[in-house]
């Protein structure tokens, strides 16, 4: 039994269920926000599938480009923790770093998401997405849903590009020993 590797996959998974967690919640919290006039509560106690799946598909994409993110944090503390030298405080700026850098991408995302939704909907005039949606239109809902989707497979790489330029990890683990 290797103890260092548990300790690592322990680790990796509370880091990952605490940004998952978050991620999921504040992502729910603040769909209103491109959800326009859907009272998303409401619908979803009101069995509105389109509903159901618009969000679902708006939770699934800024968690798709978190995931991005999160993967080169977790990377830094696995090479952290590694290193038999290192002491807290560089285990807390590379914390500090990764917490930096997964906030900082599920905004990018969330509004990056947004924005595409919100040219998406200005460009296809013949159709009301949105209110559609609202009527419970399951065949909208999904196209719309997949589009999200796509949006978010495309600006995951640049988001996660912006981030790393944002906020660069410490020289400590720039320059690995």
């Amino acid at each position: 039994m290797n103890f260092f590797v548990i300790v690592i996959g322990l680790s990796n998974l509370l880091v990952s269920l605490i940004v998952s967690i978050g991620t999921i919640y504040f992502t729910f919290r603040f769909l209103h926000f491109i959800t326009r006039d859907i009272d998303d509560i409401k619908e979803l106690k009101n069995n509105n599938y389109s509903v159901a799946i618009y969000n679902a598909s708006i939770l699934f994409s800024v968690a798709l480009v978190v995931k991005s993110s999160i993967q080169g944090a977790v990377s830094a503390i696995t090479l952290l923790l590694s290193k038999t030298d290192y002491i807290i405080w560089d285990f807390l700026k590379t914390f500090g770093v990764m917490v930096a850098q997964i906030l900082l991408s599920g905004i990018i995302a969330f509004f990056g998401v947004f924005i595409g939704i919100q040219v998406f909907t200005s460009l296809t005039r013949s159709i009301d997405e949105f209110k559609e949606v609202k009527k419970n239109n399951i065949s909208i809902a999904i196209i719309v849903s997949v589009i999200i989707v796509i949006i978010a497979i495309f600006i995951s790489p640049a988001v996660k590009t912006i981030v790393e330029g944002l906020v660069p990890y410490p020289s400590i683990i720039k320059n690995p020993n």
